[in-house]
C-alpha cells in the first residue's frame, strides 16, 4: 500500500461522504480493542461500503484499514482507485500472504464482507445453527475466510514465539517470510474478529436521473445496472441514516489452548501456507465455530427502526383492511410496550424518542413508511383505511435468483422484513398484541397513558426530592376525574409556571361535578424541585400536553384544553397544533410580564455562560427568590435558564395566534400583579374566531382560581363550555 496515496484517497473519500447527505452514526466503539490485530466483518448490501466502510473504521481506530474486495470492482479507473484505498481482489493470489503479514504486525487492520456478495434482498436464514444466503446464485453458505485468516494469523504468532525458543533458524525465516521487524510486538499480541453490522433507515429506494442518464447512454441498460444506480444513489444523496454497529470482539487466542496443535506449532520443520498440517480439522472447526459466532452477531446487532415495526405489524395482521388510526394504535403500543422487552438489540434513536406523536399529529417516520409501502405495491390507502396485500408481503419470488437484482426497487418491504427475521423475540408479542379489538387498543393505551403520568411524577419526585422545600406529594400528582359523566366531553387542564396539578384541582372538581372529565395534567419540572425545572424546554412542557390529550382522546368525544397562567399560554396555542378541539379557555395567561427578573433573564443566562467557561459555578447566578401567592404549591426559587423558555413559549403563541379559529374564553384581573393586563387584551384582539369572550376580573392578585371568590370564576368558565356547545345536546 503506498501510504501516501492510500491518505489522500481516504481524505478524498471522507470529504466526498461529508458531501452527502445520509448521516453515519457509530455504536459500540468500546468494543474495538486497542491493541493486537483487528479483522472487521460486516454485512454487505450496497457496493459503496467497500469505499466508506474502510474509511470510516480508519478515522476511528487511526489505523489503515485494508478491504477485501470483490475482483468484479477492479475494473478500468477504478482499479487504481480501490488499490490506493488499500482494497485487495478477493482473486488475488498473494492476498493470502499480504493479510497474515499486515495482521501478524498489528500495524494495519482488515474488513472483509464474510457473505461473499451484496445480499440485496437481506434474506439470510438460520437453519439448524448455520447461516444460509439466497443471493443470485442461489442459496450459498457465508465465507469462513475471516476465521480461516485470523486463525492462520495467530497460529503463526503462536508458532514464532516456539520457534524463538527451540529453532532460531526457523524463527529467523519466519520473520524474513512475515516481514516481521519487532518480534516482541508480534509475539505479545493477539487476533481478534470484530463483527459489525451497517444498517440504513429509512430504505427508500427510487428511480433517478442517473437511470435516465444510463438510458440514453445505453438503450436497454440491465435490470441490474438500473437497480444499482437506483439504491446506491438513493441511499447516499438522501436524508438515511447509516448505523454502525460494533459487536463483541472474538479472541482467536483462546483457540490455541488445544493440545491437539501442540505438534504443528511446534514442529521443526518448515510451515508454509501450502503445507500440509496434521491439525487442520481441527482448524475447520475452529473456523466453522467462530464463523457461526460472528454471523449471528453481525445480524443480531441490527438496528431495529420504525420501518420494522410498521412491516411486522403489516405481516402479522390476519385482515387485509385495517384504518389508519388503529394501524397507529397498534404501532404505539409495539413501541411503548415491547420494544422495551427487546434489551439485547440496537435501537434507533428515534425509535426511542416518546412516540406519541404517532397518535398526536403528522409523524415523519409513519410517512416515510407508508410512502414505502405505496411504491412498494404492499398496501393501497384510500378513504383513511389500509388494505394490505398480503400476496406481496409473502411472496417468496422476490427472493429467487430472478428477482435478486430488482428487489431493492420492487419491493423495499420485503427487504425491511428479511432484515429482522432473527429479531424471533418480537413475533408472539406482536401476534398478541394484534389479537386486541381497536376499543381494547384505546383503553389499553388510556390506562397506558394514565400509569405513565403518574409514573413518570413519582420517578422526578425521587430523583428531584429536597426535604423541606418539596411540597406534600399529592400537590404535584396528576389526575383523573370522572364523576359522573354523561357527555363524554373532556377537559384537559393545565396548570401554571412553577406551580403543579394542584393549583387548578378546584377547578377541576367544579366541572367534574358537573358531567365533565377532566385530566390534570404535570408539566415536566413541575410538581417537584426547581432543580427538575431548570433542565426542562418548553418542548417538554409541550409533550406533556400532548400526551394528557391523546390520554383524554382514547375515551372522551370532545375535548376542551384550559389553563392557567403558563397553563393558559399553552392552551391557547395548543389549539394550533392539535386536531378535533372543541374550544379553550386562558386564565391569565402571562403574555407581558411585569416580574423584573424575566426582564434581566438574558443577560444573567449570558452571564452564567461566561462564569462557567471559566469554572467559576459559584459566581453562577441560576436561581432568583420566588414569593409565591400560594407556597404550598408553588416553588420559592425561579430557575432563570426555564424563564428563557417561558418566554419561548409566549413567543411560539404571539406568532400562530391568528390561526386560533375555535371558541375561547380569555379571563384576566386588570390589577394582577403579575401579568400586565394590557399584553392580554392584545393578544386577544389578534385571536381570529368568530366566538371569543373575554372577562376582566377585579382582583389584586394573579391566582385567582383559588379562594373564596374562585366561584366565580368557575362559573364563567362553565357558562362558556355550555355556550360552545348550545347547539348540540352533548351539555345538559
Amino acid at each position: 500500500m503506498n501510504k501516501l496515496a492510500y491518505k489522500t484517497s481516504t481524505f478524498l473519500v471522507r470529504l466526498l461522504s461529508d458531501l452527502l447527505k445520509s448521516r453515519v452514526y457509530t455504536y459500540g466503539e468500546e468494543n474495538i480493542p486497542k491493541e493486537g490485530s483487528i479483522i472487521f466483518v460486516a454485512n454487505h448490501f450496497t457496493r459503496f461500503e467497500t469505499l466508506l466502510l474502510p474509511s470510516f473504521l480508519s478515522a476511528i481506530t487511526k489505523k489503515n484499514i485494508w478491504a477485501l474486495a470483490d475482483a468484479n470492482l477492479f475494473q478500468g479507473s477504478l482499479k487504481s482507485i480501490l488499490n490506493s484505498l488499500g482494497a485487495v481482489s478477493n482473486k488475488n493470489p498473494d492476498k493470502n500472504l499480504l493479510m497474515t503479514q499486515k495482521l501478524l504486525t498489528g500495524d494495519d487492520h482488515w474488513t472483509i464482507f464474510p457473505e461473499g456478495l451484496m445480499v440485496k434482498n437481506k434474506k439470510i436464514l438460520e437453519k439448524e445453527g448455520s447461516f444460509i444466503i439466497v443471493g443470485d446464485e442461489g442459496v450459498t453458505s457465508p465465507h469462513t475466510g475471516a476465521a480461516v485468516f485470523a486463525l492462520r494469523c495467530e497460529f503463526y504468532r503462536h508458532r514464532l514465539k516456539r520457534m524463538l525458543e527451540k529453532n532460531e533458524k526457523e524463527a529467523e525465516r519466519l520473520k524474513t517470510y512475515f516481514k516481521i521487524e519487532d518480534e516482541k510486538k508480534v509475539i505479545n499480541s493477539e487476533t481478534f474478529i470484530l463483527p459489525l453490522n451497517l444498517s440504513y433507515y429509512p430504505i427508500n429506494i427510487k428511480k433517478n436521473f442517473l437511470n435516465t442518464l444510463a438510458e440514453k447512454i445505453e438503450k436497454e441498460p440491465s435490470s441490474r445496472m438500473q437497480e444499482e444506480i437506483a439504491s446506491e444513489i438513493s441511499l447516499l444523496f438522501s436524508k438515511v441514516d447509516i448505523n454502525i454497529n460494533f459487536g463483541k470482539p472474538i479472541s482467536i487466542k483462546k483457540q490455541f489452548d488445544n493440545p491437539f496443535l501442540e505438534s504443528d506449532l511446534s514442529s521443526r520443520r518448515a510451515i508454509d501456507f501450502d503445507k500440509f498440517i496434521t491439525s487442520r480439522d481441527v482448524f475447520r472447526s475452529y473456523a466453522a465455530e467462530i464463523t457461526r459466532d460472528y454471523m449471528s452477531q453481525i445480524y443480531s446487532l441490527v438496528t431495529i427502526n420504525h420501518s420494522h415495526i410498521f412491516a411486522l405489524i403489516l405481516k402479522y395482521l390476519t385482515k387485509s383492511v385495517i384504518s389508519e388510526e388503529e394501524f397507529k394504535l397498534l404501532s404505539f403500543l409495539a413501541i411503548s410496550k415491547i420494544l422495551p422487552e427487546l434489551k439485547k438489540y440496537f435501537i434507533h434513536p428515534h425509535l426511542k424518542r416518546n412516540p406519541i406523536e404517532l397518535l398526536f399529529g403528522e409523524n415523519t417516520e409513519y410517512n416515510d413508511f407508508i410512502e414505502i409501502a405505496l411504491s412498494s405495491k404492499v398496501i393501497k390507502v384510500k378513504d383513511g383505511n389500509i388494505k394490505i396485500n398480503k400476496e406481496r408481503i409473502f411472496d417468496d419470488t422476490f427472493n429467487s435468483p430472478k428477482n435478486f437484482h430488482s428487489i431493492r426497487i420492487n419491493n423495499n418491504i420485503a427487504v425491511i422484513l428479511n432484515e429482522i427475521e432473527i429479531l424471533q423475540d418480537a413475533k408472539p408479542l406482536l401476534k398478541n398484541l394484534i389479537k386486541n379489538s381497536e376499543n381494547d387498543l384505546k383503553n389499553r393505551i388510556k390506562e397506558f397513558l394514565y400509569e405513565k403520568a403518574l409514573s413518570d411524577f413519582t420517578k422526578d419526585y425521587s430523583t428531584y426530592y429536597i426535604k423541606e422545600e418539596s411540597k406534600e406529594k399529592n400537590i404535584g400528582t396528576p389526575y383523573l376525574i370522572e364523576k359522573k359523566s354523561n357527555n363524554g366531553i373532556g377537559i384537559l387542564l393545565i396548570h401554571g409556571y412553577m406551580a403543579s396539578p394542584f393549583e387548578v384541582k378546584g377547578l377541576a372538581e367544579y366541572l367534574g361535578e358537573k358531567g365533565f372529565i377532566v385530566f390534570g395534567v404535570r408539566l415536566k419540572g413541575h410538581g417537584t424541585t426547581p432543580e427538575d425545572l431548570s433542565i426542562r424546554t418548553y418542548e417538554d412542557w409541550l409533550l406533556s400536553v400532548k400526551e394528557g390529550y391523546v390520554f383524554l382522546s382514547q375515551f372522551c368525544s370532545k375535548i376542551f384544553v384550559g389553563g392557567f397562567s403558563l397553563g393558559g399560554v399553552i392552551a391557547l396555542y395548543f389549539q394550533t397544533i392539535a386536531n378535533n378541539l372543541a374550544g379553550a379557555f386562558a386564565v391569565s395567561p402571562p403574555i407581558k410580564l411585569k416580574d423584573f427578573a424575566s426582564n434581566f433573564v438574558p443577560a444573567i443566562n449570558m452571564w452564567n455562560r461566561l462564569i462557567k467557561k471559566v469554572s467559576l459555578n459559584k459566581l453562577a447566578k441560576e436561581f432568583v427568590t420566588n414569593n409565591p401567592e400560594h407556597k404550598h404549591i408553588n416553588y420559592v426559587r425561579n430557575p432563570l435558564s426555564t424563564l428563557d423558555e417561558l418566554e419561548k413559549m409566549v413567543n411560539k403563541l404571539e406568532d400562530n395566534i391568528k390561526k386560533i379559529q375555535l371558541p375561547n374564553l380569555i379571563i384576566q384581573s386588570h390589577k394582577d400583579p403579575v401579568v400586565d393586563y394590557k399584553g392580554t387584551l392584545k393578544m386577544f384582539e389578534n385571536i381570529d374566531t368568530n366566538f371569543k369572550e373575554l372577562f376582566l376580573v377585579d382582583a389584586q392578585k394573579h391566582g385567582i382560581l383559588i379562594g373564596e371568590d374562585a366561584i366565580r370564576i368557575y362559573k364563567v368558565i362553565h357558562e362558556f363550555l355550555k355556550k360552545s356547545f348550545a347547539q348540540t345536546h352533548f351539555i345538559n
